[in-house]
């Protein structure tokens, strides 16, 4: 009897690991990564590169770009140029609202502070991928203070 009951409990927890995994699931974003940067700060040099996977299905994307940085970053704002190439080069810049007049850091978190901006949506067919090249624009060479900068594609529902 003691060896149906323990191939009945292998069972169910083999089921409800894979009930798990299954919800768990997110077939909307086929990509989202961040790319941490020096802790000696992020040089205007300096350009991030992320070569998306290529779209598992046709249909329109939503393309996002993400910052991450400390209460210690010493700007209200943050300007980022990105290009991206799909099958056409599309450059545009976006601005992050870093902290509000009075010093209090805007984004959510605690130690470190994100934000998300969308960058633009995109019809797409199953196979083509994106390429994303990400630099600041600054006047400081080195921006302190910032931690990861990320790039997230869902797909439009």
């Amino acid at each position: 009897m003691k060896s149906a009951n323990a191939l009945r409990l292998r069972y169910l927890a083999l089921f409800v690991t894979v009930v798990i995994l299954f919800v768990a699931c997110d077939t909307t974003t086929p990509y989202h990564h961040y790319e941490p940067l020096s802790s000696d700060g992020w040089a205007r040099t300096d350009t991030l590169h992320f070569q998306l996977p290529p779209a598992p299905s046709q249909g329109m994307y939503t393309l996002y770009v993400g910052l991450r940085w400390s209460p210690q970053f010493p700007y209200e704002g943050f300007w980022l140029v990105v290009d991206t190439q799909s099958p056409f080069f599309h450059t545009d810049t976006l601005y992050f609202h870093t902290a509000q007049p009075d010093g209090l850091s805007t984004g959510q978190g605690i130690r470190l502070r994100q934000s998300e901006q969308p960058l633009f949506r995109i019809a797409l067919q199953e196979g083509q991928s994106i390429s994303v090249n990400l630099r600041h624009i600054m006047h400081r060479e080195v921006l302190p203070a910032l931690s990861d900068v990320g790039v997230r594609m869902e797909k439009v529902r």
